[in-house]
This record gives C-alpha cells, structure tokens and sequence, in this order.
C-alpha cells in the first residue's frame, strides 16, 4: 500500500510540472520558473558536444618532450616499458599494431574493443607508439591529481578509441561514441577538470582545472 501511494503521488507531481528542454519549469497554474542548474548542466553538455564534433578542443603537443615528462625513453632497440603490472603488459601485448586495427574487420575490432574494456577497468588508458603500445595513464593525467578519476579517464579514452575505429570503418552512425565521450568529459568537469584531445597521441587529457588560466602542473 506504501509503495502504490508513493507511485500516485509521483505520477501528481509530475503532472503538477512540465519541465521543457530549456532548464524552465511550468506549473500547473501557468507559472514559470528557471531551474538553473540544470540549464547550467544543458550548456556544458551543449558546449563539450560542440567541441568535440568540430574538433575544437583538438591540440598537438610534443611527443618527445611529453615522453620525457613520463620518464618513457625510446632506446635504439625500440624497448618501451610498456606497463606497471603483469596483467597490464599482457593486456597491451595483445593489442595489434594500430594499422592492423584500422584496417581490421569488424570481429577483429570487437575483440580489441573487449580488450580495451578490460584495460579501462583497470584504469590503463593505452598509446601506440608506432612500435608498441605503453601505459599512457601519466600521460592522459598530464601531471595532474586525478586518482578518484581514473576510471572516467580511462573509459573516455576508451570511446575515443571506438570513434577511431568507426572512423576507419563504417562511421558512429547513431552517435553512441560521440555522447558517451560527452558524458565521460562532463564528469571529469563537474569533478574540476578540463579535457582536450592530444593528436600527437591520439588520446584525451587534462588540460587544466576550473580555475581561471589553469594549466599543467609539469609546466611550472
């Protein structure tokens, strides 16, 4: 009986409230008012969409130097640590080469996507280094405290991995990968954190806090 009560009075309010897509409220007596947190929350969803669909928030940075940053050294032997843990480098070692991916069929790139998925889950965000693929989680990081976020960073960088794949083959038609990045990007900002894409690595980073002219800690 609690639970049918608590159905009725559900279904009251919100025949009570029309929320239109705009953040505004109206009453069942004609009034309207703004909710603005969630006008605020349409506008950062609006503003990270756009970004992301014309590729303004794209950079390059330098990859020598951003690998000097990380403590990674390419030697003449193109050796790479490539992982903290066994299971890190087992799982990077079972990613192809990029080219074969982008050029893979589409079983193939399910089975990296399951790979990719299990390296998302333990926090790993991957990058080819056109030998191999390393551990490039201090490079998504990009010197910033961001512990509590890993697994955001990570899955974001997990979707942008899908939106290269579908770029390579048949497109992200239905734009799943598009939002999902969307979602992963407005989590790590209403966490303090500002993301862009690095092309030089072809993963996503952060770039600074919410914070006026905030910039890496690695830059001084």
């Amino acid at each position: 009986m609690i639970t049918s009560r608590l159905v009725i009075v559900g279904m009251i309010a919100f025949g009570a409230t029309r929320c239109l897509s705009n953040g505004q409220q109206v009453a069942s007596n004609g009034t309207v008012s703004v909710d603005v947190e969630f006008q605020n929350y349409i506008n950062v969803y609006r503003r990270l969409s756009l970004e992301d669909f014309s590729g303004s928030s794209d950079y390059r940075s330098n990859r020598e130097d951003e690998l000097v940053k990380i403590g990674y050294t390419e030697s003449s032997s193109e050796e790479i640590v490539v992982g903290k843990s066994a299971k890190e480098r087992a799982l990077l070692a079972a990613l192809p080469a990029w080219g074969s991916i982008s050029n893979g069929t589409l079983n193939t790139k399910s089975d990296i996507e399951k790979i990719w998925t299990k390296l998302a889950e333990e926090h790993v965000v991957p990058v080819w280094l056109g030998s191999a693929w390393i551990d490039g989680t201090r490079l998504a990081c990009n010197g910033f405290n961001c512990t509590n976020q890993l697994q955001t960073l990570s899955m974001l960088n997990y979707f942008a991995f899908c939106k290269r794949i579908a770029d390579a083959a048949e497109g992200d038609a239905l734009g799943h990968e598009a939002n999902q990045r969307t979602i992963c990007r407005m989590k790590l900002y209403y966490a303090g954190f500002e993301t862009k894409y690095d092309r030089t690595f072809g993963i996503w980073r952060i770039t600074g806090t919410n914070a006026p002219a905030a910039k890496s800690p690695w830059d001084g």
